[in-house]
């Protein structure tokens, strides 16, 4: 797979006063904590509405690992295969940070043939490692199966990194991936999510808003209680 490397010079400026710092850190935080997992769950709707066999799928594997009324937490997980393999096909076909987050280099390196200078920002292009086509067939089809074994065991693949790799990934991992697993299970196992009756189509699913995240375009739906 060839690996194309974007470097833009980075600029010094005057440090800021620590209680400015503070402040942005903590803006981090909130952002990084609150917008990923929203935006994820949101992406994961649309799926349910334009997939429905893969909500169906969802719910009949809550009902047998879980319950109707069952309260959902992480130890249900290992037993939940195709969920498993819903999430993780969820976070490669709408990587929610395409470009990941800038980094800067501390010393000049080589990767690959290309040479990186030093103080140089470099970004990973998340969105085209999970849309390699050498990679993934028809990466542009939403394909939770691709990550079931001939046992229907969920399958991890090493190649959906949408939290980055190395020392310096993404540090909310861990509850990124409670969360979203918590909050789809928790909605599939209440309601029934159906499309806006007063809609004409279905809320656009393979285009969005860029920014650092990509996010869905503002939609409607109908979450019908069971």
């Amino acid at each position: 797979m060839n690996i194309n490397v974007i470097n833009f010079r980075i600029y010094s400026f005057p440090e800021l006063p620590m209680n400015d710092q503070l402040l942005f850190y903590v803006r981090d935080l909130f952002i990084a904590g609150t917008e990923t997992t929203s935006t994820t769950l949101r992406w994961a709707l649309l799926c349910l509405l334009h997939y429905p066999q893969t909500q169906q799928k969802i719910r009949e594997e809550i009902n047998e690992v879980i319950g109707s009324s069952g309260i959902v937490h992480m130890s249900h997980k290992p037993d939940m295969h195709y969920t498993s393999a819903f999430i993780h096909e969820l976070m490669r076909f709408r990587t929610f940070v395409p470009l990941g987050l800038f980094h800067k280099t501390n010393e000049e390196a080589d990767l690959n043939g290309y040479t990186i200078p030093k103080d140089v920002m470099v970004v990973t292009n998340l969105w085209a490692l999970h849309n390699d086509p050498n990679v993934w067939e028809e990466p542009d089809q939403f394909r939770p199966e691709r990550f079931l074994d001939t046992d229907e065991k969920f399958v991890l693949s090493n190649q959906v990194i949408p939290f980055s790799l190395g020392s310096r990934r993404c540090m909310g991992e861990q509850l990124a991936k409670m969360e979203v697993f918590i909050f789809l299970v928790s909605m599939v196992q209440k309601f029934e999510i159906l499309p806006d009756p007063e809609a004409e189509k279905l809320p656009e699913i393979n285009e969005g808003i860029n920014g650092t995240a990509f996010a869905p375009y503002p939609y409607r739906i109908v979450a019908k209680e069971l």
